[in-house]
């Protein structure tokens, strides 16, 4: 249907309750739109099937102050995120046509918390550094010079700081398997230690936070 036939199903859900349906508005949105994995991934893609675990931050903050859910739980409190969900308005056909999208938002916090990059602009540019590194789609490369060209504005040309966040995040991306295909909720009860390793994300520079 795409993005302009959603329309009045997204504006049906944001008078209903947009908060209860902000994940449904953001798949109605990326409806359509041609975001996909390159071919290399589609068979990891593929094999999540229907997976499509619960992040329950409340029972992520109760679990092990070392695990790798904690930290989630953890990160996501402090910088004011909310897990990426959806409901039953988003059926099983738009799904399957949105999977990469869709995995691409549930993960993305989870990739900062693994690979030690916060939220400032540096840290973004690292998250963007693996998906780049990992090709995981046609539009890596494009999102990758768009942060080249913006974030030294953002930062106020902060250029050391996004140069070792990038080359970093490419390191780690090289070395790490194709996490977008990985279940990594799964895992949350492990030691993060433990799952940064599975991943061979452990790095003994992590990029310093900003004050």
């Amino acid at each position: 249907m795409g993005f302009i036939g959603n329309i009045g199903r997204i504006r049906t859900l944001m008078a209903k309750d947009m908060n209860a349906h902000i994940g449904d508005i953001a798949v109605l949105k990326m409806d359509g739109v041609s975001m996909a994995a390159r071919p290399e991934h589609r068979d990891a893609m593929l094999a999540l099937g229907d997976y499509n675990p619960v992040v329950d931050l409340d029972a992520l903050a109760a679990m092990p102050e070392n695990s790798f859910g904690y930290a989630v739980a953890t990160f996501m409190r402090d910088n004011d995120l909310s897990p990426f969900v959806f409901t039953d308005e988003i059926d099983a056909d738009m799904r399957r046509r949105n999977a990469f999208g869709i995995r691409l938002a549930q993960t993305h916090d989870l990739v900062h918390v693994l690979a030690d990059f916060g939220t400032d602009w540096p840290g973004e540019m690292g998250v963007y550094a693996v998906q780049y590194a990992q090709r995981w789609s046609v539009w890596s490369p494009v999102l990758a010079l768009a942060t080249m060209v913006f974030y030294p504005f953002f930062t106020f040309f902060a250029l050391g700081d996004l140069r070792r966040a990038w080359r970093r995040g490419v390191a780690l991306g090289q070395r790490a398997p194709f996490l977008l295909g990985e279940r990594l909720e799964d895992q949350f009860d492990q030691p993060l230690v433990e799952v940064r390793r599975r991943y061979n994300l452990v790095d003994p520079t992590p990029v310093p936070q900003a004050a």
